[in-house]
């Protein structure tokens, strides 16, 4: 049974909006706090509305009460007014969601089936023979909506036999996908070979993935197995598989369909028995339309398509991944930073990340390595943040006409304000990507209204 706990000073009527559905609302008036606690271990609700506006009732303590319990329940914050301390502090204590007031029924009932699916996926990936507890999943870190789905879809696929085409931008962790799916499936105890077709030189190429034969060519003294070979029985990980040349591609994709293959040099055919998993940095379908992958060979790769998320999309799991690099480059380093600042997981949260979950390990290992205070704040990972505003390149190819009888004034708040259009307004994230401080937007936005209605500031003599 789905029960939804709700305690706020308008129980009563978010409880009508569950009726009709699949999930039994029970209603807590302010006063009730005592009873909720009470009940909340043995009865175990699926989701818990908690309104942060109650007066008697301390909602950081009641959700690390409920982290404590370590019941599969999830916690959806209401509140007047969003701000991002508060959404900040909701993350850091494990909520669901931050929903402000007021808030339709059908928001509100879509919201908690979204938190039950989790659980229920969550369970299904703890239950899995292979989920190890100690290090997430396999290895990837991150409890967000989309890594969830990514999880379902690696566990999902890792006993078939099927190709598998993992795409995603550079720095979130396809090749750690790759992995999980290796060791859940019934190949774990055979190899998992790694051929990254963007690193090998494409005269080259040929030979590491099918091998050759002595003389084959110009420096080959001896025959040597390729990564086909290798991977017999096991998997066979073709990273950034669409840099591959086509004539090449044509080649890659006979083994694809018959898992045999001729060294280079040799007339002898090989057969093995492996299973494909791929990856790219670029969209497929994308590379096919542009004529940089055959079609033909998209098709027999991509079977089974597996998105990862960029990290700005993962919400709370930057804050998580940061923890977690922040305890793993202490120990390395030998050093004691014990969290991050506010500001500084504000920062860390609204930053845009192009390099993605590399980019993040980066910035924490250089702080760790340059700093020895207790604390990471947001002064000290800005500067380890920093990055040219414009590319050089294409600043000197920027018309004159655009620069000339503009003062550095006019053209700072052109560039505020292009940025500001660039992430819809969004303060916070034109702030990280411009490597200044959100105050100092602020007060240039100020200065510029009071300039253009000829108004002045009041002023404290």
């Amino acid at each position: 049974m789905l029960k939804v706990f709700i305690i706020s000073t308008e129980a009563d009527k978010y409880k009508d909006f569950f009726a009709g559905t699949e999930f039994t609302a029970v209603a807590f008036e302010e006063d009730d706090s005592a009873k909720l606690f009470a009940i909340l271990k043995e009865e175990q609700p699926t989701v818990l509305l908690l309104d942060v506006g109650l007066v008697s009732l301390n909602w950081i303590k009641t959700l690390k009460y409920i982290k404590s319990l370590d019941i599969p329940c999830r916690s959806i914050i209401l509140c007047a007014k969003k701000s991002i301390r508060l959404a900040v502090e909701a993350m850091h204590l494990g909520a669901f969601d931050l929903l402000e007031k007021p808030v339709e029924a059908g928001r509100l009932v879509n919201t908690v089936r979204a938190a039950a699916k989790q659980i229920r996926r969550t369970d299904k990936i703890k239950h899995s023979p292979n989920f190890e507890i100690t290090s997430g999943f396999g290895g990837i870190i991150g409890s967000s909506q989309p890594m969830q789905n990514l999880y379902a879809q690696i566990d999902n696929v890792a006993d078939s036999m099927a190709p598998v085409f993992i795409y995603g931008e550079s720095g979130t962790g396809k090749e750690l996908c790759a992995e999980a799916i290796h060791r859940r499936s019934s190949r774990a105890q055979e190899p998992f070979v790694v051929l990254n077709c963007g690193a090998i030189p494409k005269d080259l190429i040929e030979s590491e993935l099918f091998g050759h034969i002595k003389g084959a060519f110009t420096g080959a003294s001896q025959s040597r197995d390729g990564a086909a070979l290798s991977a017999n029985n096991g998997t066979l990980f073709l990273d950034e598989v669409t840099e591959l040349a086509l004539p090449l591609q044509a080649k890659l994709l006979r083994f694809v369909q018959n898992q045999t293959f001729h060294p280079v040099g040799s007339d002898t055919q090989k057969q093995v028995n492996v299973r494909f998993v791929c990856t790219s940095n670029r969209n497929p379908w994308h590379e096919v339309e542009a004529g940089r992958l055959r079609e033909d060979l998209y098709y027999r790769l991509f079977v089974f398509g597996i998105y990862v998320p960029p990290l700005r999309e993962r919400g709370h799991d930057i804050l998580q991944l940061a923890s977690h690099f922040l305890a793993q480059f202490n120990k390395e380093e030998g050093k004691h930073f014990e969290k991050f600042s506010a500001d500084a997981a504000e920062l860390l949260l609204y930053s845009p990340w192009p390099g993605n979950v590399r980019q993040l390990q980066n910035v924490i290992r250089s702080v760790v390595i340059s700093e020895n205070t207790k604390t990471i704040t947001a002064k000290l990972l800005h500067q380890f943040l920093k990055k040219p505003l414009f590319n050089t390149e294409k600043a000197n190819k920027y018309p004159k006409k655009e620069w000339e009888n503009k003062t550095l004034k006019q053209i700072e708040e052109e560039v505020i304000e292009q940025t500001l259009q660039r992430f819809n307004g969004n303060v916070l994230k034109a702030a990280a990507a411009l490597d200044i401080s959100p105050s100092t937007i602020y007060r240039k936005q100020n200065k510029t209204y009071f300039a253009e209605t000829n108004k002045l500031p009041d002023r404290k003599e």
